[in-house]
């Protein structure tokens, strides 16, 4: 055999155990090799309890990873905003953890921080904008254990919410999105919220990442997925305009389909909409009904996308 006939059979063998190790991680995580790209953009691969990092291995209980650990006040960091003023919350947080809730303090946004380094954070009123930024500027970050807790007071209505989140993790508690616009841009990262309460429009632009969105009242959804994952389940929106690109997600809406005018489009990939399948169009398709009130717009390049309708 000639030797760079050997040479490409020992590449072809190295790569597929290569395969066979990412496919064997993917599996125990449960979430595909998409799920190995985001950890690797955080610095950490996790499977099951063990945690690997790039100079430490070591096995953490999931018992210990409960919201209760949200809160040691004594390793915290507190920074307080005066509400009064502030009409616009402007959120860039490159990786930790994030906890947006309901917060004790009627007159006061308050940001609490754990394991943070100082260095990485910034919070300012700009005018009416209140802006905090947590940027770590690394292709992997050099503090792992970044908690940020973010307390809203209970009936703070905001102009425009913006949150970019790049490779950290998010959690809304219910109660804790209410106003005109929201902005969620999601690169690596996973956002998952319920029961926001948006008057405009909720504008998603998601990279690599996972959205998962319960409940919830809009009148424009906008959404823009590249090879990431959606799920939006048992929201009311008056209008959905919706593409996707290499990803993957689903759209449950409250409603009923008469009340709805719908333009679907769909590439290589498989598009399902109130159980029917489109995903064989070449060009659009449009369904017009008498009395509508709103308009569904489906892109879908090669991913999936699965729309439905519930009363």
């Amino acid at each position: 055999m000639k030797k760079f006939s050997k040479i490409c059979l020992i590449i072809v063998a190295v790569l597929g155990g290569m395969g066979l190790l990412l496919g064997g991680i993917s599996a125990l995580l449960g979430g595909g090799f998409g799920a190995i790209r985001r950890m690797a953009e955080r610095g950490e691969l996790d499977a099951g309890n063990w945690h690997i990092r790039p100079y430490e291995l070591y096995y953490s209980s999931d018992e210990e990873d409960t919201e209760d650990d949200w809160g040691a006040d004594d390793d915290a960091k507190v920074y307080t905003y005066e509400a009064a003023g502030i009409k616009n919350l402007d959120i860039d947080i490159d990786a930790a953890e994030i906890y947006v809730k309901q917060g004790t303090d009627d007159k006061n946004l308050v940001v609490r921080t754990y394991g943070c380094k100082e260095k990485y954070y910034k919070g300012d009123i700009n005018k009416d904008t209140l802006q905090i930024q947590y940027e770590i500027h690394k292709q992997f970050p050099d503090n792992y254990d970044a908690q940020i807790v973010i307390e809203i007071p209970e009936k703070m209505t905001f102009d425009t919410m913006d949150f970019d989140i790049g490779a950290a993790d998010a959690d809304f508690a219910s109660g804790s999105v209410n106003c005109r616009t929201m902005e969620l841009n999601v690169g690596a990262g996973e956002l998952t919220g319920a029961d926001f309460a948006v008057t405009g429009t909720l504008d998603i632009k998601l990279g690599a990442g996972d959205i998962d969105l319960e409940g919830g009242t809009y009148k424009d959804i906008k959404l823009d997925c590249g090879m990431g994952s959606f799920a939006l389940d048992g929201i009311v929106a008056e209008n959905v305009k919706a593409h996707c690109g290499m990803g993957d997600g689903s759209i449950t809406l409250r409603g009923r389909e008469e009340d709805y005018n719908y333009k679907m489009s769909c590439g290589m990939g498989d598009l399902t909409v109130n159980g029917e399948s489109y995903s064989d169009l070449s060009g659009s398709y449009k369904v017009t009904n008498a009395g509508a009130v709103g308009t569904i717009d489906l892109d879908c390049g090669m991913g999936s996308i699965d729309f439905d309708i519930e009363s």
